[in-house]
């Protein structure tokens, strides 16, 4: 019996210690990219193929990114299908919040200024790569993800 006990005590930690481990490898990762302009004050959300409006904002808040030599650095979940509908909106985040009182965020895609903002990314999975926030390059270890643009207009 003090067997069994021990044997099963012995395969819950092993099971436990492989739920740890990989709940860290689906979490967020670290998103390098460049957009067209400057738009980290400006209103942006994903665009779905149906045009309509989903996660909003779809870019990172200017609080929480770091910016070195045109590229961006951010924490975000695994997405590319994020940064492949990310649209950018002509109102900055501040007014967007005030705008947001009186509208209908489906009325979003009417302010839509730039469809397709991301011009290249870059995904970093290993903890590795987090050092390297700040050195105005793309680390080594972190992987080209292939941005589908959508069109120049929309389509209704």
């Amino acid at each position: 019996m003090k067997v069994f006990i021990l044997l099963a005590l012995v395969i819950s930690v092993v099971l436990v210690s492989g739920c740890i481990q990989s709940y860290g490898q689906t979490g967020p990762a670290l998103w390098v990219y460049k957009t067209k302009a400057d738009y980290t004050n400006m209103m942006s959300f994903v665009l779905d193929d149906n045009n309509e409006v989903g996660l909003l904002p779809a870019l990172p808040h200017p609080g929480v990114v770091n910016y070195k030599d045109g590229f961006y650095y951010a924490r975000r979940p695994k997405a590319p299908y994020i940064l492949s509908h990310t649209v950018i909106v002509n109102m900055t985040l501040d007014e967007w919040e005030v705008w947001t009182q009186t509208h209908d965020n489906s009325d979003l895609v009417n302010y839509i200024i730039e469809m397709n903002p991301i011009t290249e990314a870059y995904l970093c999975e290993s903890p590795d790569d987090i050092p390297s926030l700040a050195v105005g390059e793309v680390p080594h270890t972190c992987e080209s993800v292939q941005i589908m643009t959508g069109g120049e207009e929309l389509t209704n």
